[in-house]
């Protein structure tokens, strides 16, 4: 039988390291500044798509890594010191983000998920009262249950303005 041939020599261009074709010190120092990848493409005169293949190279995201972590570090030094020194910003944004748990003002609503269609038009005059008067009393539970007040008008609170909705197509049905 015949054996395919082998080549000699690889095919193709040879390939380069990055670490060849750029200063790998440079690219920490550019990700430490807190450059985005655009940013560093820009000062190393390559497009971003450079950078988005170099990252492949084992060495290159090292030093890339080592500049970003250590920009971030020096960005939450910065937090702790201003927290700690009475920057009460500081320290709402520390706790928040450190112990939402404990510290987050967003509470976790669920609401129902079904939703009905009704076509009004074939809705007699007293079924059309009847879900008045039903929208009427959800609408007062859900004022109750999430704390909506109605100041002149305006709702405030979570839910306003499906709320707000709900009671002008009431105002209007009657």
């Amino acid at each position: 039988m015949c054996e395919p041939k082998k080549h000699k020599r690889p095919v193709g261009r040879p390939k380069e390291k990055v670490s060849d074709k750029v200063d790998l010190e440079k690219i920490e120092f550019l990700a430490g500044l807190g450059l985005s990848d655009i940013e560093i493409a820009y000062q190393l005169n390559v497009h971003p798509l450079t950078i988005d293949k170099w990252k492949k190279d084992e060495q290159f995201q090292q030093a890339y890594k080592r500049g970003k972590v250590s920009v971030t570090s020096a960005v939450e030094n910065r937090l702790y010191k201003a927290a700690i020194a009475g920057n009460t910003t500081a320290q709402i944004f520390w706790l928040k983000n450190r112990r939402p748990d404990k510290w987050n003002d967003r509470k976790e609503v669920t609401q129902p998920t079904t939703k009905y269609a009704f076509d009004l038009e074939k809705l007699s005059i007293e079924e059309i009262r009847q879900l008045r008067d039903i929208m009427g009393k959800v609408l007062q539970q859900a004022v109750s249950e999430q704390g909506v007040a109605s100041v002149g008008g305006n709702q405030q609170g979570a839910g306003g303005e499906e709320l707000a909705g709900l009671r002008k197509a009431m105002l209007v049905s009657h």
